[in-house]
């Protein structure tokens, strides 16, 4: 009896550490009743968790995640602001004021991921204005130049954030080049 009181009392204990160790909440601007999935981009949009939007508009799934986690939040076809860091913390959906619509926020990771979408917002919008200035070679070198500033950034985020569980989860399974990955538009010239 006595060997098995303790065994017991482990398995008691243990059976609490598989709850959810992350919560996703806000409001997405949708209507009471509506659902939410959280896909995983790299399984096919596999199916993560779904939730159907309260009366008060907000929502909220928790889970699990041994590692950070890529995901989306989605809305029928539609994505809802960027892709997720999902990490053990309360994570929140959060409106931005710009063309990025909602961003998460709450953690490390995803306030770095932020910063990095923040980042070529802004600079996507001088790129713009230029776009509509006469063309002259003075305009042609400033977007080149904006341009690999540009596309350079999330090579830049990556490498500030080398030390973070997600480069360790991600960056570590690709041997990385000296070339920096290319994202966004390609600006060019008229």
């Amino acid at each position: 009896m006595n060997r098995i009181c303790p065994t017991i009392l482990a398995a008691v204990a243990l059976s609490g550490c598989g709850g959810p160790n992350y919560t996703l909440s806000g409001r997405a601007g949708l209507a009471p009743g509506d659902t939410l999935r959280l896909c995983s981009p790299y399984e096919n949009d596999s199916v993560l968790a779904t939730t159907v939007i309260r009366r008060d508009s907000s929502f909220r799934i928790r889970g699990h995640v041994s590692e950070p986690t890529i995901a989306n939040l989605m809305h029928n076809d539609r994505r809802i602001g960027a892709p997720i860091l999902l990490e053990a913390a309360d994570i929140r959906l959060e409106p931005t004021g710009d063309v990025r619509g909602f961003q998460f926020t709450g953690t490390p990771l995803n306030d770095a991921f932020n910063a990095m979408n923040a980042a070529q917002v802004s600079l996507g919008n001088v790129l713009q204005a230029l776009e509509n200035e006469p063309d002259t070679p003075e305009r042609r070198r400033k977007l080149d130049s904006l341009g690999r500033i540009y596309r350079q950034i999330p090579g830049d985020a990556l490498e500030a954030n080398r030390d973070t569980p997600c480069w360790r989860a991600y960056g570590a399974r690709s041997k990385p080049s000296n070339a920096r990955p290319s994202a966004g538009p390609t600006w060019t010239s008229r």
